[in-house]
């Protein structure tokens, strides 16, 4: 056929010819070829450098904690809003003679505002209780307690022992709040559950008590153990609830099982088997066992929480119900706000974080300090001793700027960066001077005082130092 017709190239037999080739899918195993994956561009590599390039595990609670701390504002973005609106509106009330409603949040507001007009022994008196509040473990007992696991290095159980007992001790001098805390999320969970659940539940809530005695709190116990729980558990199984509604519940078993070793019986039965250790393993001598002892009984009498005027009134703030008066920023404000101080209690941050918002002769300053709860350094950032400790320090002053100083603190010798605002730039030698005999008529060494370059943000030296202790406790959620 191709002689007659003349065709010198044979034509093709295939079938499939000029037919259209159906679309295919991507072939998930097929391998994946390196020379074609798309790089990520300039700015995504920018983006990644300014998150500190962080290689983390999605799942895991630092990694949690972390990205929250990013994503929560500065409290010189919330707090510090909040109270200069707060001096503002105090202003124009005084000068019209206008008194805002006993409970309402505006009136907490104003309240902090007038607690904060403080002079120096204030500034100092409030600082100092911060810093001794920071932790419960902050007493005679604790300081033994910890001298005792420091120095028992070659017997590193001690410190099992010290934190069953620690553990204890802060659940039996916080089951009131845990046990208010329980109702709380009862209330929350009933508004999910059918109605059936809801009333079985509803009928055991109405038996339990906020604030008990020790037989009060052995009945809400009970109630919780043999009756709320398999309740909740009967509502689970046949609902087969993977939401919320089952997240909420989880928390609420974790709250109880915390309470279940809250008791008072608890503590004296860590605290004895603490003894025992100590007295047959560590071989301490019976008068520092007698202190233990004389420490402990003296810790077990429960007296009333310390006062302080400012964080009492911050705290009111804080925890008032009527906050949905407030416009959505300032609701969100009070929100940033809580999550902070929150974020300041975790294990993963090194820091003490202290705030002093100040109105000093009419002017106000807003300052916050971090202080590193040891000494550990692995960077020398900044040419500060690594042996150091380290304080940093952020506070704007109204009318001059904002100032930001790194401390390091080695036995009785300091050495101080700081950086402040460019207008006061004329006057360098001075402030370096004035600052050196600050530090020099408190009892000092002064080993320099420099200034910090312009990139330096306290934000990323305690997130630096965050990152650092990422491998300290290692727990998935």
């Amino acid at each position: 056929m191709a002689d007659n017709l003349r065709i010198t190239t044979p034509l093709n037999s295939n079938d499939n010819i000029n037919k259209l080739k159906p679309n295919r899918g991507a072939d998930p195993l097929a391998t994946i070829d390196p020379s074609r994956v798309i790089k990520k561009d300039a700015q995504n590599s920018q983006a990644d450098k300014s998150n500190l390039d962080f290689t983390l595990n999605r799942n895991s609670v630092f990694q949690a904690f972390l990205q929250r701390m990013q994503q929560t504002p500065a409290l010189s973005q919330t707090l510090q809003k909040l109270l200069t609106g707060a001096i503002a509106q105090e202003a124009t009330q005084a000068s019209q003679g206008i008194n805002g409603e006993q409970n309402s949040v505006e009136a907490l507001l104003s309240k902090l505002a007038s607690e904060i007009k403080m002079d120096e022994s204030q500034m100092l008196s409030n600082i100092l209780f911060q810093q001794q509040n920071s932790t419960t473990f902050n007493s005679d007992l604790f300081k033994v307690l910890r001298n005792v696991s420091d120095q028992a290095t070659e017997t590193p159980e001690i410190k099992d022992y010290v934190g069953r007992f620690l553990k204890a001790y802060d659940g039996f001098f916080s089951s009131d709040e845990t046990m208010s805390g329980i109702i709380n999320q009862l209330k929350d969970i009933i508004k999910y559950i059918p109605r059936a659940y809801r009333e079985e539940i509803e009928s055991q809530m109405s038996n339990l008590t906020s604030s008990a005695t020790q037989a009060e709190f052995e009945t809400n116990l009970k109630i919780l153990k043999e009756q709320t729980i398999p309740t909740l558990g009967k509502y689970v199984i046949a609902s087969n609830d993977l939401g919320e509604t089952r997240e909420r519940i989880t928390l609420l078993v974790h709250d109880i099982s915390r309470l279940n070793v809250s008791s008072k019986a608890e503590v004296a039965e860590r605290f004895s088997e603490l003894m025992d250790f100590c007295r047959y393993n560590l071989n301490i001598p019976q008068g520092k066992l007698l202190l233990l002892s004389e420490l402990f009984n003296k810790e077990m009498q429960v007296g009333q929480k310390p006062q302080n005027a400012f964080v009492d009134s911050l705290m009111d703030v804080l925890m008032n119900n009527s906050a949905d008066k407030l416009t959505n920023t300032g609701q969100a404000m009070l929100r940033d706000t809580i999550t902070t101080l929150l974020l300041d209690q975790s294990a993963f941050m090194p820091f003490t974080h202290m705030l002093l918002p100040v109105n000093y002769n009419g002017t106000f300053m807003f300052s916050e300090i971090w202080v590193e709860k040891d000494g550990s350094n692995k960077s020398q950032e900044y040419d500060i001793d690594s042996r150091a400790k380290r304080l940093y320090l952020s506070f704007d002053i109204q009318g001059l700027g904002n100032f930001q100083a790194a401390i390091g603190l080695s036995g009785n010798t300091v050495e101080c960066h700081i950086n402040y605002p460019e207008s006061m730039k004329d006057s360098d030698n001075d402030i370096k001077t004035n600052i050196g005999k600050i530090f020099a008529n408190n009892g000092f060494n002064v080993k320099r005082v420099v200034s910090l370059p312009e990139t330096f943000q306290v934000e990323n030296e305690v997130l630096r130092k965050i990152y650092e202790g990422r491998n300290s406790i290692d727990v998935t959620i």
